[in-house]
């Protein structure tokens, strides 16, 4: 049988032998960065207000008053939106 290995391997030579090593790993990306990177935060703000009107079986531009409102609020108290999201998932069930 042939053998397929590279001449640097039936050599016994390692990646790292050859200062060929693989890249360190890249740090862990933030949870929503890429969304970022990807649309301006108006359109993914869209998004959400649209999110919010489906659940709500409204309009978007009926939605995005109480919205603003309740995002607004929630700024002011000095909430995080996971500290919103988690509260309000609570009074929900």
């Amino acid at each position: 049988m042939k053998d397929l290995r590279s001449p640097f391997a039936r050599a016994g030579a390692t990646l790292d032998a050859l200062g060929i090593a693989a890249p360190a790993a890249s740090p862990p990306v933030p949870p929503g960065a890429n969304a970022a990177r990807i649309s301006p935060p108006e359109l993914l703000a869209d998004s959400v207000v649209c999110a919010a009107a489906e659940a709500a079986r409204m309009t978007p531009p009926d939605v995005r008053p109480a919205l603003l409102a309740a995002f607004r609020r929630g700024q002011q108290l000095g909430l995080t939106v996971e500290q919103l999201e988690s509260a309000l998932s609570r009074k929900a069930d």
